[in-house]
C-alpha cells in the first residue's frame, strides 16, 4: 500500500512531466511557425529580385506605342526580337503581348515553335 506522500510525490512529478511536454509541444509549434514566417520572408525576396529583373516599364501605353512602332518598322518579329529591342524580359513581354492580343490590337501567327507578332491591319493590307 502507498503512503500519502509517495502519492504527493507522483502527483508533483507527473505535473513536471506534464509541463514538460506541454513545453516541448509549444516550442515545437513556435518552431513550425518561425520556418512558415522564414519560408514566406524568402518567397517574398524572391518575388521582388524576379520584378526588379523584369524592368517593368512604368508608362505602359508608351510600351504599346513602342511595340507598335517596332511593328510598324518590321512587320513581323518574334518575343525574343521585341524584348532585345525594349530591353525587356521575355517572360514579363509575352504576358504584355498576350493581354494587346486579346484586346485585338495585335496579332500573332504560330511559326514552328515561335510566335511572330503583326500589327492586324498590316496583315490584311498583304
Amino acid at each position: 500500500m502507498h503512503k500519502p506522500a509517495d502519492l504527493s510525490w507522483s502527483h508533483d512529478q507527473s505535473q513536471e512531466q506534464g509541463s514538460t511536454i506541454l513545453h516541448i509541444y509549444v516550442t515545437h509549434n513556435l518552431i513550425f511557425c518561425l520556418q512558415e514566417v522564414v519560408y514566406a520572408i524568402a518567397k517574398l525576396i524572391l518575388t521582388l529580385r524576379i520584378l526588379l529583373l523584369m524592368k517593368i516599364p512604368k508608362d505602359f501605353r508608351d510600351l504599346t506605342e513602342r511595340i507598335l512602332c517596332l511593328l510598324e518598322s518590321d512587320h513581323f518579329q518574334s518575343i525574343e526580337q521585341l524584348s532585345i529591342e525594349l530591353k525587356i524580359h521575355r517572360t514579363w513581354l509575352a504576358g504584355y503581348l498576350a493581354a494587346l492580343e486579346n484586346q485585338g490590337i495585335i496579332g500573332f501567327k504560330r511559326i514552328g515553335r515561335a510566335k511572330v507578332y503583326f500589327q492586324p491591319e498590316l496583315r490584311d493590307q498583304r
